[in-house]
């Protein structure tokens, strides 16, 4: 083999391996961000999708290219978070908010989607609920 053939399958195995990690550490830090982790938490403590999925309830990887199901703009949170138990898989919609940089995020409204039943139950909706539509504001203060 070549030495540019060994260069060219090298930095092949790399690029691969460096998209590779960087894509778990992305999904890594969503997971921490409190608009990921409140949805689970109250997902985790609500019986009926506890009864449906089972315990316990783990988020799996985010299509991070479907950015009509997840989009994120420090204000607003609009997410599909794969989720699955021990005895089905489904998928938790999540919209949150909040009004600057540094506040806490509030969740507005919390779909589940439990299996091929394409059947959407809404357990949480926020008094501040509204459809949020990403604006192309980029300072809110």
């Amino acid at each position: 083999m070549s030495t540019l053939t060994k260069v060219a399958v090298f930095g092949s195995i790399a690029s691969v391996a460096g998209a590779a990690f960087f894509t778990n550490k992305i999904h890594e830090n969503l997971q921490r961000e409190e608009y990921h982790r409140k949805p689970m938490y109250m997902l985790r403590h609500y019986q009926p999708a506890v009864d449906l999925l089972g315990h316990p309830i783990h988020p799996t990887r985010m299509d991070l290219g479907n950015t009509e199901k997840n989009r994120i703009d420090g204000y607003e949170a609009k997410l599909a978070i794969p989720v699955k138990g021990p005895k089905d898989k489904g998928t938790l919609y999540v919209w949150a908010s909040r009004e600057k940089a540094g506040d806490s995020w509030d969740v507005t409204r919390l779909d589940l989607e439990v299996g091929e039943a394409n059947e959407r139950l809404t357990f949480h909706k926020g008094e501040n609920w509204v459809e949020l539509e990403f604006s192309s504001v980029k300072d809110k203060t």
